[in-house]
Formats: C-alpha cells, sequence, structure tokens
C-alpha cells in the first residue's frame, strides 16, 4: 500500500555528499489546513541529478511513498 501527497515544493536542501551515501531533503506544502508541511528525502547521487534536474521550488508535484 502507497500513500501519496500532492504540493508545492518549498524547500530543497543542497546534497549532503560528505558521506558515500548522498543525500537532500524537500518539503512539500499541501493545502490542508493543518499538519500541511512534509519533508521527503531522496538518496543516491543519479536520483538527486535527475530529480534536480526536472523540479524546482514552487513545482506542484505529487509524491508517493
Amino acid at each position: 500500500m502507497s500513500l501519496s501527497i500532492i504540493g508545492k515544493i518549498t524547500t530543497i536542501e543542497e546534497p549532503d555528499e560528505l558521506n558515500p551515501w548522498s543525500k537532500t531533503i524537500f518539503t512539500i506544502k499541501t493545502d490542508d489546513r493543518h499538519h500541511n508541511i512534509f519533508a521527503f528525502q531522496i538518496s543516491g547521487k543519479n536520483r538527486i541529478e535527475k530529480f534536480n534536474q526536472f523540479q524546482k521550488v514552487g513545482d506542484e508535484v505529487s509524491v508517493q511513498f
């Protein structure tokens, strides 16, 4: 079973490349009245590069997790 959230990207942190498992965190704000900010982590240099290539702050996205 998976869940999904639709919202706008509010922040994208710079990748943490100090360790061999690169990661970045981005946050999404939904239109819900309460509990409307969610943070997600992306791991892996290739995934981070692909995410940064197509997504930017302000984009509306659907995230399945």
